[in-house]
């Protein structure tokens, strides 16, 4: 979209009464860009704000942190005038850029150095008690009844040569802990502060030439650049945030033609592209790194560390890779006619929609207090287990290695309409139009999709 100080007009149609309108069964947004004229003209703008205003947050001073700092500023500046007057060719350019600072807190509950050594002699239940760990390959028949019981971890510790490889070196991805927590639990007891810095720059440029009274034309480009890049909480590419860059851009082409007073000729050819794209704290860490085989990781979708979630504590999550650029290219014309009381529009538009979607995962792997529950082998317990001590053992409760297409999909939309709109009298005018819209299915340009045939015999049914 433009900077606010390149747009001249703005409409918003709240119903699709015209059958000008199409694709949508809500509102539509029009808007007239500014262009040049014979005079110079410009401005300049900057607004600004910054902590020195602002209050700090309740969860800071809760936590007895500092005010973080937050800054904001957005400023641009326009210009325009004539490239050659003779001749009757304008141009209208625009600036507007955004550098802003927004703070944030990250409260978390990780395991302490004592229990990323697997002694969980100390961390309690909220009531007081020893939540007591039991060895989850010790399932044995109950004897004095039905199901399965555990034995529990001489003075709830792990030995060291029963944790799990790829788990000691995940649990170095965890923070050490900096604040006590809370009573028994230690829940709560990682606390930091940080911004995700926004930077957003946005340059419009409008060429208008006035041929003479019957034929006009305009050519306009907006690119914009945006990037958010948010806080290391964690470090070591276990952080559960993620930045982002967004570049995109639009470039249109119109010509008006009034061959005569009664017509009004318009045609608009547009092209716009945006690519969203996330990027990971640990994108290019390869999880060969954390003890996985190499066999295994080179059917990882993306260059990852996998996702790992813990009951009660914060996870080690952000696995994703997303880069999906979308494009939309479209034609139109736009004609009216004046007949006396009568204003005939008619028109069509042809658009072109691409997307590709570049959506991977790593896998990912959940851990609850459950596997380490007992005496009684239970899926769930409040009282005793540890997730951090399951996941210790390598004895997860979950998972999922999602494997998706990268697909490249088109989809192409045609629209036409008439409309007369009749001047009854002062009071009455009628709209009486129709409109009609074809949306092709999409298609793939390497045929990476399926699709299900409900009039096709099924071949296993003559087996």
């Amino acid at each position: 979209s433009p900077s606010v100080d390149s747009v001249q007009e703005m409409n918003i149609q709240r119903n699709q009464f015209d059958a000008q309108f199409g694709k949508s069964d809500g509102s539509a947004v029009n808007m007239i860009t500014r262009g040049g004229s014979n005079n110079w003209h410009g401005s300049v703008f900057n607004f600004l704000r910054n902590n020195n205003l602002d209050a700090n947050s309740w969860a800071n001073n809760r936590s007895g942190l500092r005010r973080p700092s937050f800054q904001r500023n957005q400023f641009g500046a326009t210009f325009s005038g004539p490239i050659w007057r003779e001749k009757k060719l304008f141009f209208f350019t625009a600036y507007e850029g955004r550098r802003e600072g927004n703070p944030g807190t990250n409260i978390s509950s990780v395991p302490t150095s004592a229990q990323r050594a697997g002694d969980f002699s100390n961390p309690r239940n909220a009531n007081g008690s020893l939540s007591m760990i039991y060895d989850p390959f010790t399932n044995m028949p109950n004897p004095n009844g039905a199901g399965l019981v555990r034995s529990p971890f001489p003075g709830n510790v792990i030995p060291p040569s029963r944790i799990d490889p790829v788990a000691a070196k995940v649990i170095q991805l965890f923070p050490a802990s900096n604040t006590p927590g809370d009573n028994f639990t230690f829940q709560r007891n990682f606390v930091a502060a940080g911004k995700t810095v926004t930077n957003n720059d946005r340059l419009d440029l409008r060429i208008d030439w006035a041929r003479n009274e019957k034929m006009s034309m305009f050519g306009r480009l907006t690119k914009a650049w945006q990037e958010n890049v948010a806080p290391v909480f964690f470090g070591n590419g276990a952080d559960t945030n993620f930045s982002d860059v967004n570049p995109r851009h639009q470039a249109v082409i119109g010509i008006t033609l009034t061959p005569s007073p009664t017509w009004v000729l318009n045609f608009l050819v547009g092209s716009g592209r945006w690519r969203e794209n996330q990027v990971s704290p640990s994108q290019g860490l390869n999880a060969t790194a954390l003890g996985f085989p190499a066999s295994l990781v080179s059917q990882f979708q993306a260059q990852t560390y996998p996702g790992f979630s813990f009951e009660n504590y914060t996870a080690l999550n952000n696995r994703r890779f997303l880069n999906v650029p979308r494009e939309t290219h479209n034609l139109q014309a736009n004609i009216t006619k004046e007949l006396g009381s009568h204003s005939v529009k008619f028109g069509w538009i042809t658009e072109l929609a691409r997307l590709n979607n570049t959506d991977f995962n790593t896998p990912a792997f959940s851990f609850t207090r459950g596997l380490t529950a007992g005496p009684a082998a239970v899926a769930a317990s409040t009282t005793s287990g540890d997730a951090i001590a399951s996941f210790l053992l390598g004895t997860g409760s979950g998972g999922s290695a999602p494997i998706n297409a990268a697909t490249a999909v088109t989809a192409m939309y045609h629209g036409a309409y008439f409309q007369d709109s009749w001047r009854v009298n002062r009071r009455l005018t009628l709209h009486m139009g129709v409109r009609y819209e074809l949306q092709q299915a999409r298609t793939e340009r390497y045929n990476r999709q399926n699709n299900f045939d409900f009039t096709v015999v099924n071949p296993l049914s003559q087996q």
